[in-house]
Protein backbone atom coordinates (compact mmCIF):
# COMPACT_ATOMS: atom_id res chain seq x y z
CA UNK A 1 0.00 0.00 0.00
CA UNK A 2 1.49 3.49 -1.05
CA UNK A 3 0.83 6.30 1.83
CA UNK A 4 -2.23 7.86 0.23
CA UNK A 5 -3.98 4.79 0.90
CA UNK A 6 -2.59 4.59 4.16
CA UNK A 7 -3.33 8.09 5.12
CA UNK A 8 -6.95 7.90 4.06
CA UNK A 9 -7.69 4.74 5.97
CA UNK A 10 -5.80 6.14 8.84
CA UNK A 11 -8.05 9.57 8.54
CA UNK A 12 -11.09 7.81 8.01
CA UNK A 13 -10.93 5.05 10.60
CA UNK A 14 -10.45 8.31 13.43
CA UNK A 15 -12.96 10.38 12.26
CA UNK A 16 -15.50 7.08 12.71
CA UNK A 17 -13.43 6.32 16.27
CA UNK A 18 -13.12 9.96 17.47
CA UNK A 19 -14.54 12.90 15.87
CA UNK A 20 -18.03 11.38 15.79
CA UNK A 21 -18.12 10.80 19.44
CA UNK A 22 -16.20 14.00 19.78
CA UNK A 23 -19.04 16.10 17.77
CA UNK A 24 -21.69 14.19 19.98
CA UNK A 25 -19.77 14.78 23.30
CA UNK A 26 -18.97 18.75 22.82
CA UNK A 27 -22.98 18.89 21.71
CA UNK A 28 -23.87 17.51 24.70
CA UNK A 29 -21.47 19.76 26.44
CA UNK A 30 -23.52 23.11 24.61
CA UNK A 31 -26.68 22.11 25.34
CA UNK A 32 -25.46 21.59 29.06
CA UNK A 33 -24.04 25.12 29.19
CA UNK A 34 -27.38 26.46 27.60
CA UNK A 35 -29.49 24.60 30.12
CA UNK A 36 -27.72 25.72 33.10
CA UNK A 37 -28.95 29.16 32.42
CA UNK A 38 -32.75 28.01 33.08
CA UNK A 39 -34.22 27.58 36.54
CA UNK A 40 -36.85 25.04 35.16
CA UNK A 41 -34.10 22.25 34.67
CA UNK A 42 -31.95 23.39 37.40
CA UNK A 43 -35.38 23.02 39.75
CA UNK A 44 -35.32 19.17 38.75
CA UNK A 45 -32.02 18.58 38.79
CA UNK A 46 -30.72 19.95 42.34
CA UNK A 47 -27.57 20.95 41.01
CA UNK A 48 -26.29 24.69 41.16
CA UNK A 49 -25.76 26.52 37.88
CA UNK A 50 -21.79 26.70 38.26
CA UNK A 51 -21.77 23.12 38.44
CA UNK A 52 -23.80 22.41 34.93
CA UNK A 53 -21.46 24.86 33.91
CA UNK A 54 -18.18 23.70 34.94
CA UNK A 55 -19.73 19.78 33.41
CA UNK A 56 -20.43 21.52 30.25
CA UNK A 57 -16.97 23.04 29.87
CA UNK A 58 -15.50 19.58 30.51
CA UNK A 59 -17.38 18.31 27.53
CA UNK A 60 -16.86 20.64 25.33
CA UNK A 61 -12.93 20.85 25.70
CA UNK A 62 -13.25 16.97 25.90
CA UNK A 63 -15.28 16.74 22.75
CA UNK A 64 -12.76 19.56 21.13
CA UNK A 65 -9.34 17.23 21.59
CA UNK A 66 -11.12 14.12 20.43
CA UNK A 67 -12.64 16.17 17.40
CA UNK A 68 -8.75 17.57 16.87
CA UNK A 69 -6.93 13.71 16.86
CA UNK A 70 -8.88 13.02 13.34
CA UNK A 71 -7.14 16.22 11.93
CA UNK A 72 -4.11 15.29 12.90
CA UNK A 73 -3.85 11.83 12.36
CA UNK A 74 -4.47 12.79 8.45
CA UNK A 75 -2.29 15.49 8.21
CA UNK A 76 0.56 13.10 9.75
CA UNK A 77 -0.36 10.61 7.59
CA UNK A 78 -0.78 12.43 4.22
CA UNK A 79 2.47 14.38 4.89
CA UNK A 80 5.08 10.99 5.32
CA UNK A 81 6.64 10.23 1.73
CA UNK A 82 7.30 6.74 0.92
CA UNK A 83 11.08 6.27 0.63
CA UNK A 84 11.88 5.93 -3.78
CA UNK A 85 13.45 3.05 -4.89
CA UNK A 86 16.07 6.16 -6.60
CA UNK A 87 17.05 7.27 -2.80
CA UNK A 88 17.76 3.43 -1.69
CA UNK A 89 20.15 2.81 -4.13
CA UNK A 90 22.24 6.08 -4.61
CA UNK A 91 25.65 5.68 -5.12
CA UNK A 92 28.64 7.73 -4.41
CA UNK A 93 29.76 9.66 -7.01
CA UNK A 94 32.59 8.80 -8.85
CA UNK A 95 36.01 10.60 -8.87
CA UNK A 96 38.30 10.95 -11.99
CA UNK A 97 41.65 11.27 -11.16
Amino acid sequence: MDSKKIGIIVAVATALLCGCPGLLICGTGALSMFGSQMPEVLAQTGASASDAMTGGVMFVVVGGLLMAIPLVAGIIAWRLKPASAEDMNMQPPSVEM
